[in-house]
């Protein structure tokens, strides 16, 4: 008798609803227990938020693999380290499914100046870009994240 419902075996796990906080969960998970790197399930917006983090230092590796079960594909990341602690702490998660947060040009230039060393990505039209990278192409969106 086949199942009816993929959701309950576990060998067809669901991604969560937000793909975004599947991937900064991972990270930080990666960080707090130190380990080597991080397996987590490949979709479009998880590669993407990958992409954006590896192109701005956070991940400094990530390789694309396939399960050789079911052929389900994963991405394989890790971070920076020095003496044996990571460059960045957390990666907090701003907007939900439930609650999104924008942000205008305005609050982004104050923003740029009491955050510091942080980094805050944005979900634009341009794709997913750093504050600085928003300010520079003058353009706004949907805060994602804040890396500390």
């Amino acid at each position: 008798m086949a199942l009816k419902s993929a959701g309950s075996s576990p060998a067809f796990p669901i991604i969560p609803y937000n793909h975004y906080a599947y991937v900064i969960n991972h990270f930080n998970i990666l960080n707090s227990k130190r380990l080597r790197n991080k397996k987590i399930i490949k979709t479009v917006k998880t590669l993407r938020l990958v992409k954006s983090l590896h192109r701005n230092g956070i991940i400094s590796h990530f390789i694309m693999v396939r399960s050789q079960t079911n052929n389900r594909p994963f991405i394989v990341f890790d971070t920076p380290y020095y003496s044996s602690s990571s460059y960045f702490s957390c990666i907090r998660l701003v907007s939900t499914p439930s609650r999104a947060h924008f942000i205008s040009i305005k609050a982004l230039k104050l923003a740029t100046k009491s955050i510091g060393n942080s980094i805050i990505f944005l979900e634009t039209n341009s794709g997913i870009i750093t504050h600085l990278d928003a300010l520079r192409l003058n353009v706004t969106g949907r805060i994602l994240c804040v890396v500390l």
